[in-house]
């Protein structure tokens, strides 16, 4: 958990060893998923946070009520009824033109503005922390890779691929075998081996194999190089 979450920024609340009893089972490449989808939440909310605030402070510029601002209208000369004049219908089209112009303008310099406010020098950005509860919401959507079944038996079968607790024959086998190898095919022998053994002890054969007459493919290698 700690190699996993050496690149964030975690909360001081934040206690890895609680994570760590709550994920036994998974692996290096789960914990980091763990970790990953946490980041990638407490980012999301980040930026959620941010954008709220700029709206925030365009709705507390325009009066706080956050509906669209009235168009208070000015008549000069007096009024329609004192001038006794009416707007024909393509005067009134000009003037609604016009309006939506300059509205459209006004909307245009709110998102400039916001734009600006929104994108930040990487010094003035603020660090985004990894709490808790990014944490929990993650662990609840991630899983072990490896079902609980199937690491009960590589449990099981871990002891077993020991040397120690090998057969004699398995043993003397092994040492003789590696001790002909060169350096062009040890790698292959040993790999070879080692699904040699771990075939055996599937099988139930690891004892009742006669290792003497096991040839390794990859010591042929030897003679070939």
């Amino acid at each position: 958990m700690q190699a996993c979450s050496r690149k964030i920024a975690l909360s001081p609340e934040v206690d890895l060893s609680a994570y760590a009893a709550q994920t036994q089972g998974f692996s290096g490449a789960d914990l980091q998923a763990l970790v990953y989808n946490a980041h990638l939440d407490a980012i999301h909310a980040t930026l959620s946070a941010a954008t709220n605030g700029v709206d925030a402070e365009d709705v507390t510029t325009s009066g706080g009520s956050g509906e669209p601002e009235e168009i208070a209208y000015t008549a000069f000369g007096g009024t329609d009824e004192q001038s006794g004049k009416v707007l024909s219908r393509a005067e009134q089209a000009s003037v609604t033109k016009r309006l939506e112009l300059i509205l459209a303008s006004m909307a245009s310099s709110r998102a400039a503005k916001s734009s600006k406010t929104l994108i930040r020098s990487p010094s003035s950005r603020p660090v985004t922390h990894v709490d808790d509860l990014h944490l929990q919401k993650s662990l609840k959507s991630t899983r072990p890779s490896v079902p609980p079944a199937e690491l009960v038996r590589l449990r099981k079968i871990q002891p077993a691929m020991s040397a120690s607790n090998w057969p004699p024959a398995l043993k003397t086998y092994a040492d003789e075998t590696l001790a002909k190898c060169t350096n062009a095919n040890r790698a292959a022998a040993e790999a070879e081996l080692r699904r040699l053994v771990l075939a055996a002890m599937k099988s139930g054969e690891l004892w009742t194999t006669d290792w003497s007459k096991v040839k390794l493919e990859a010591y042929a290698l030897r003679s070939i190089v």
